[in-house]
């Protein structure tokens, strides 16, 4: 997960996921080309990973946000493979975060 912003010239706006997060750098590279990242979480309350470590109190206690200020954070009833479990859920969750993007 990744929010980056850099460069001054024209906005580049990336919308993709893991594994692809840093291949703006391949792009920030040319002169004058500004990249900003908006960023949309998506997580089953019963993954593994998201409930080792402290990791839900990290993200729902908003300690995420502060290095990530343009995240979106979207906890589902489900587990790791969310995507497959709550297919429509996330596939509306992603279209409305596309689609209300206003990035000048």
């Amino acid at each position: 997960m990744h929010v980056a912003e850099q460069g001054t010239g024209p906005l580049v706006v990336l919308l993709h996921g893991f594994p692809e997060l840093w291949n703006w750098e391949l792009l920030a590279a040319r002169e004058g080309t500004k990249v900003t990242i908006a960023m949309k979480f998506i997580v089953g309350d019963k993954d593994i990973g998201f409930e080792s470590n402290g990791t839900r109190e990290y993200i729902t206690r908003d300690v995420f946000k502060r290095y990530i200020p343009n995240l979106e954070v979207v906890i589902l009833d489900g587990h790791h493979f969310i995507q497959q479990e709550r297919a429509q859920e996330v596939s509306n969750e992603i279209l409305s975060f596309a689609s209300f993007q206003d990035i000048e």
